[in-house]
């Protein structure tokens, strides 16, 4: 007869392992703005992320929302300058900025 103890472990390990949300839709994402200079090739492209994380669902129906409302995704600074907004769902593990090296 198996002890408790000995039966327990991989027991235990079943439930980590099938308990873990492995669907990409469970994990936090975050949106992006990805603001990309059109008539100024010697002007730098930008990305800002939106604050707090979400589902990818809640993300891309974001997405969708900020396409309707600014169905152009044109944007002029202060200095005259005219950015195209695009928008980007990724996981919050992913800096699209690239690596900030030393």
């Amino acid at each position: 007869m198996m002890r408790a103890t000995q039966m327990a472990s991989p027991l235990a390990a079943f439930f980590l392992l099938t308990s873990a949300p492995t669907d990409e839709a469970q994990k936090a994402w975050v949106l992006w703005r990805h603001f990309v200079p059109v008539d100024n090739p010697e002007a730098t492209e930008t990305w800002k992320a939106e604050q707090g994380s979400k589902t990818k669902q809640g993300c891309e129906s974001e997405v969708k929302e900020y396409r309707e409302l600014d169905p152009d995704k044109r944007l002029l600074d202060s200095a005259g300058r005219v950015y195209r907004i695009e928008y980007h769902c990724l996981p919050d593990t992913v800096d699209p900025r690239g690596s900030k090296g030393k």
